[in-house]
């Protein structure tokens, strides 16, 4: 039981760090942390959990450094989901988890996409300087 109890605080752990507030009756506002950097990405498809698809919604004035925003120091924002739910603790927590593994998942497409860039930079750059050798060793030969 204990070694249960560790592994679920450990997963918790490791997930996006989350704040949830009531605002009604079992109306929920969830409220995540996540790299600025995937904003985008992570907000152009909905969070589908427990059979219900949820949207998640930022504010720009949410990244200024008055509170629950992140700073751009910090490189992250804050993105919110609302929900109703006789349960929200549940339901954070299952929401976090999704989110987390969408962020892992964004997070390795984007650094294979950014390997990829470096690779085809690296490439252009080695071609360009190879041509550049060829074109001035063959005007030298023309003029000597």
């Amino acid at each position: 039981c204990e070694e249960e109890e560790e592994v679920k605080e450990d997963q918790e752990n490791s997930l996006v760090q989350y704040q949830i507030h009531e605002f009604g009756p079992r109306r929920f506002r969830a409220f995540f942390a996540v790299p600025r950097f995937l904003l985008g990405r992570l907000m152009e498809h909905p969070l589908v959990c427990r059979g219900s698809m949820f949207y998640l919604c930022h504010d720009d004035n949410d990244d200024a450094p008055h509170g629950r925003g992140g700073s751009s120091t910090t490189h992250m924002t804050i993105v919110t989901v609302d929900f109703l739910s006789p349960y929200p603790q549940e339901m954070v927590l299952a929401l976090a988890e999704r989110l987390t593994r969408r962020i892992e998942r964004t997070t390795e497409e984007h650094e294979e996409h950014q390997r990829i860039q470096q690779k085809a930079s690296s490439r252009y750059q080695r071609r360009a300087s190879h041509d550049e050798t060829s074109v001035t060793s063959s005007f030298a030969s023309i003029f000597l």
